[in-house]
Parts: structure tokens; sequence; C-alpha cells
């Protein structure tokens, strides 16, 4: 990230630069006629940028553990100007802002690789989940192509705001110190939204899965009510986000979680509870699994390893690698298995759900023999045709 400080202190010497240029074109007579709205609003917008600039360390960066709020200084007056100590000229002291690019960086890298990787995998995987015409409208295959699909629009969006908003020179960076409300959409749709409609659908996987258990016949239900759910009830969530957040916390675009605690409650306690149900659902699952594997007593060892091999699987669908990381450190290693973690959970349910499927594999190989024997009637038919064209020559005279 090209110091976010920079762009704060860009920002803030253009503003700074056009306000004191529009006031320095006013002569003192007609400074006195000025209407003082219009005056005034040169020195707000000074003291705007006053704040922004020493805020930035406290919001945009992370400090070091050295660093505290006054590190970045900036010595403002009454009127708005910003006075140099013992000086008449404005000036701001940016040398306690610890930048710390080199984490920014790793972070940033670690994020766009995990979530590049589970791009590449997921859309073919919905492509092909939607391809076979048998599985295609299997509900267990339905809730599986849309957990995929909150997946990668999730990870596109990742990767959209990386390249746009975050990176070296990025055309939005500006946007983003400015409070735009397009980046502030982005954000909400990004990191609320999608975020709700994952953990939605990793719930509606764990009830699905556990009806098919209970059930003698789920596959004739209707997945009406699992669609309108998960994707209906995170959008209203995180619209009433979007109204608390613009009405009681508006700033920094949206990309930090609000300092009102209620505002992310919003938020957190929805993924909480779809957590906590799976974590109950995943126990009672591996029950009955393990009960119905007990039913051959010769082939113990052979239950274990499915039993263990059924809790692996589940883990990613589910989402519960996020207990591992629920509690947020400030380690740097943490923080990036966390990244790692999170944007290679598509790529996990992708090959959990598509490549490895005994399903999708038998519709593949019988796709794969129809255009094999396809092929291999039209060589058959053009092979007959071409014999029946050599046979009709023309006969030809002899002497």
């Amino acid at each position: 990230m090209k110091g976010s400080c920079y762009v704060y202190r860009k920002l803030f010497l253009e503003q700074l630069r056009a306000g004191r240029e529009a006031i320095s074109q006013i002569t003192p007579l007609d400074r006195l006629r000025l209407e003082p709205p219009l005056y005034e609003h040169f020195a707000q917008l000074t003291r705007q940028c006053c704040e922004a600039a020493r805020d930035c360390c406290t919001t945009t960066l992370k400090p070091s553990s050295q660093s505290t709020q006054e590190d970045s200084l900036k010595m403002c007056s009454e009127s708005g100007w910003v006075m140099r100590p013992n000086t008449n000229s404005d000036w701001t002291d940016y040398s306690g802002c610890a930048m710390e690019r080199q984490e920014a960086q790793v972070k940033l890298l670690a994020g766009i690789i995990a979530f590049s990787i589970s791009v590449v995998c997921l859309i073919p995987a919905i492509f092909i989940l939607y391809f076979f015409r048998r599985i295609r409208s299997q509900p267990m295959f339905v809730v599986h192509r849309h957990l995929l699909i909150a997946f990668v629009l999730s990870g596109l969006l990742y990767l959209f705001t990386c390249f746009f908003y975050i990176v070296d020179g990025a055309p939005g960076d500006v946007l983003i110190f400015a409070n735009h409300i397009s980046c502030r959409l982005l954000f909400l749709v990004q990191l609320r939204f999608l975020r709700l409609a994952t953990f939605s659908w990793m719930l509606a996987e764990g009830v699905y899965l556990f009806r098919l258990l209970q059930s003698d016949s789920p596959e004739g239900e209707s997945l009406t009510i699992y669609k309108v759910l998960c994707w209906g009830v995170p959008a209203g969530i995180a619209v009433i986000y979007g109204v608390l957040r613009e009405a009681l916390d508006n700033k920094g675009c949206w990309v930090l979680p609000s300092e009102n605690r209620y505002i992310e409650a919003t938020i957190m306690i929805p993924c909480i509870l779809a957590l906590s149900v799976n974590v109950v659902l995943m126990s009672w699952i591996l029950y009955i699994l393990v009960k119905k594997l007990r039913d051959d007593p010769h082939l113990e060892r052979m239950q274990y390893k499915k039993a263990v091999r059924a809790a692996v699987i589940l883990i990613p669908v589910f989402g519960l690698q996020f207990l591992f990381t629920i509690y947020r450190l400030q380690d740097l290693t943490h923080q990036v298995i966390n990244l790692i973690m999170d944007g290679l959970q598509g790529c996990a349910v992708s090959i959990i759900f598509c490549y490895t499927n005994k399903s999708v594999w038998v519709c593949a190989r019988k796709w794969w023999k129809g255009v094999c024997d396809s092929r291999s009637v039209k060589a058959d038919i053009r092979a007959r045709m071409s014999i029946q064209h050599d046979t009709k020559l023309p006969l030809v005279e002899t002497c």
C-alpha cells in the first residue's frame, strides 16, 4: 500500500491550497462583506483535512507497539489554519507514522494468492455442476452450487477491491479516503452481504445433510425456502447494517469494522449462530454415521477411517475452520494464516463437491463415453459414404 499517510497528505495539500488561494484573492474589505458561511466553508475544509491527517496512523495504518495517536502531529488553530510551532507556516509531522509496509504487503499478497486460487477452482466447478443434466436439478447439488456461487462472488469482489482500491497506484485509492459512496457499497456487499451469504449456505449444507440422513426421501422437497432465506436474510441484514453505519459511523469507506459494537453485532451474531448450529449438526451427523458404520463389526478399522474422512470433509463445508481463528491476534503469522484459510475455503469446497465427487465423475465418464461413441458413429458414417461414393464411379469403355 503506497502509504495511506501519503494519500492524506496529498488530499490535505490539494484542498488546503485551493482554500488558501480562494481566500487570498479576497481583499480585507471584501472579506468583511463576505457572507460568513462561505468563508467558514474554507476554514471547515481545512479543519477536516487536519483531523484526517491526525487520525492517519490510528485508523488507516496499524501503528507499531511504540506508536501512539500523537505520532502524527497536525497543529490546528481555531480558524482552521495549520501552523508550524513558533512559525507562521503550515506543516505536518509524519515522522511518527510507522507504516509497516512490509507486513501490509505480505498480508495483501497472501490474500490475493489464496482468493485467486479459489476463484480459478470455483468457476469450472460451478460450470460442471450446471452442465450435467443428471445432477443439475438434484437438490443436494443445487445447495452445493449456491454455496460455490457465494464463494466465487466473494472471491471476485475481494480481488477487485484489492486491485482497484488497495494496491500501489490503485485508481480508486483516493475514493476510500474521501469515503465515496461507491466504495461504501462495494465493501458493504463484499464484507457484509457475501460474508453472511456464505455462512447462510454453509448452514444450509448442514441442515440439508442432517435431513438427508434423517429422512427416507428428502430429495423431493422444495429448495425455495433455502434460496429465500440464504440470500434474502443476508441482504436484509446488510441493508440494516448499511443504514446504521451511515447514521452512526460513516467513515473510512466501511473497510474496517465499526467502532460501535452494536453495529458490528448485526453481522457477527448471525455468523456465530450459524457456526454454532453447524458444530451441533456436525457432531450429530458424525454420531449417525458412526452408528450406521457399526452395523458391520468386521470392518471396525475401516469404520474409523470413514468417520475421520467424513469429519475432515465437513470442516471446510460447514466453515468450522473459523473456530481456530475466531480470536484475532495481532501477530503477523496468525493474520496471514487466517487470510490463507479464508481464501482457500472455496478451493477446498469445490474439490469436495466437484472434483472428487463420485456422482460428478460418473456423469463425466458417461458424457465422455457418449462423445467418443458419437465420434465413432460419425467416422463410420463417413467411411460408409466414402465406400458408396467409390462404387458409383462411372464405367470406362474398353477397346
